[in-house]
């Protein structure tokens, strides 16, 4: 049976840092990643309320990659569904689950926030 996907999966830090060679890219990363995360919910629903297929599938791809890479399970999973919707041209089950998305990522805003600070990053930046 398959469980709920967590709102951040830690072990993708490991795997992260390895593949970008170092903790320091990695938390950098991450930081943008979340610092980023309203302008790409804004982006998704904005294509989406347009009926923009290219952008929307563009915007909802873009974001479950770089989610998947830092562990955002669920925003990753929920693009995937926005996605699918989006290629069946079935935009009001998009916009639907678009309000779910941004609860999501705000969820993981909090989560990757609270990874940042724990590993003394700021804000601002990471000194690490």
């Amino acid at each position: 049976m398959a469980g709920i996907d967590p709102v951040l999966d830690d072990s993708c830090f490991r795997i992260l840092a390895y593949e970008l060679d170092g903790e320091s890219i990695a938390l950098r990363f991450i930081t943008e990643f979340r610092n980023m995360l309203p302008s790409r919910m804004n982006r998704i629903q904005r294509a989406v309320g347009d009926q923009d297929l290219s952008a929307a599938m563009d915007a909802v791809l873009s974001l479950a990659s770089s989610a998947s890479m830092v562990g955002g399970l669920q925003v990753a999973h929920q693009c995937r569904s926005i996605g699918h919707a989006v290629k069946n041209s079935d935009f009001v089950t998009a916009q639907h689950a678009s309000v779910v998305l941004e609860g999501q990522t705000q969820a993981l805003a909090n989560e990757l926030t609270a990874m940042l600070h724990a590993r003394g990053c700021r804000f601002g930046g990471c000194s690490a």
